[in-house]
């Protein structure tokens, strides 16, 4: 089940900051987690970040 990444304007003026290769990379991450957004340890692509630095980031995860 491949689900729908919407990049903010913001998002996506970062991303034009990127060389050519580097934003290839960067979007192939994307497109590869949006395949499959789950945490690594429920078979999907992403690292859970859980609580760290007094900030609870649960059920949120980095791509990697």
């Amino acid at each position: 089940m491949n689900f729908t990444v919407k990049m903010t304007d913001e998002a996506d003026e970062d991303l034009n900051n990127f060389n050519v290769s580097e934003k290839a990379r960067i979007v192939k991450l994307i497109n590869r987690f949006a395949e499959n957004p789950l945490p690594k340890n429920e078979g999907g692509h992403g690292n859970p970040l859980g609580k760290k630095q007094g900030k609870n980031l649960t059920g949120l995860c980095k791509i990697t």
